[in-house]
């Protein structure tokens, strides 16, 4: 009987590492009944059950976390070896997998929309589940996150966007009889809140104590072969920065 093709091994990854049929089926655009049923033909030709499955979740057996460890180097090879024959194409091609803060999928998606438009071949899968991943572990191309939580051997490009929190309060608050009454001091990031200044509904309190920060960052490996997509949308993101910081 055949073994697991390269397709059905990228779809074990994925399910692994969703941890979900229904989320990894929407990611590859497939049906979480044909994912379950190919992966399920998958452990019958392999001759062992490779994921714990409840109503609930999805996790690898033993011999399911042995084998993707092993498989996963592999199928990196093969998509570093698609992506380099990719380089000769005039346009990128293919899926660029980018992890982000929640903070961070809203500051680079205009980055994200405008990439797409100037490079209608490529795919963005932007991924924000508020957990701090090892990129290359769990197989993205990059992260955006707070410039602090890059990890020392990426490269860290910032969006060049300082953010600030903020402590304020409405101006009702400020009167001594709303403080006696019980209402309160907020402390909240400056972008979040930029109407709610803007039109007074909000006031802004000891703003000498609380300067800009630098703000996310797009970081990535510093010494593994980038693919056609990443090294373009790092050329994209470089060409907005630049045009962002001429004068008006």
């Amino acid at each position: 009987m055949a073994g697991p093709t390269l397709q059905d091994l990228g779809l074990l990854s994925a399910v692994a590492e969703r941890r979900s049929f229904r989320a990894a089926a929407a990611d590859l655009g497939l049906s979480p009944s044909s994912l379950s049923h190919t992966l399920a033909s998958v452990e019958r030709r392999l001759g062992v059950r490779l994921f714990n499955r409840t109503t609930r979740s999805v996790a690898l057996t033993e011999a399911g976390e042995q084998f993707l460890a092993r498989a996963r180097p592999a199928l990196r090879e093969i998509g570093d070896a698609v992506d380099g024959v990719n380089r000769f194409r005039d346009t990128p091609t293919g899926l660029l997998r980018l992890n982000a803060s929640e903070g961070g999928a809203e500051r680079i998606l205009p980055t994200v929309l405008s990439f797409l438009a100037a490079c209608p071949d490529m795919r963005v899968d932007l991924v924000s589940d508020g957990r701090l991943v090892d990129i290359v572990a769990e197989g993205f191309d990059a992260g955006v996150r707070g410039a602090g939580a890059a990890p020392q051997d990426m490269v860290a490009l910032p969006l060049g966007q300082a953010e600030r929190f903020l402590l304020v309060a409405s101006p009702d608050y400020l009167a001594v009889q709303a403080a006696v009454a019980g209402a309160g001091v907020a402390c909240v990031i400056e972008r979040a809140i930029s109407d709610e200044l803007a039109s007074g509904q909000l006031t802004a309190m000891l703003e000498d104590w609380t300067p800009p920060f630098e703000g996310v960052s797009l970081y990535y490996p510093r010494q593994r072969l980038h693919s056609a997509g990443l090294a373009a949308f790092i050329a994209h993101f470089k060409a907005e920065r630049r045009r962002a910081a001429r004068p008006a």
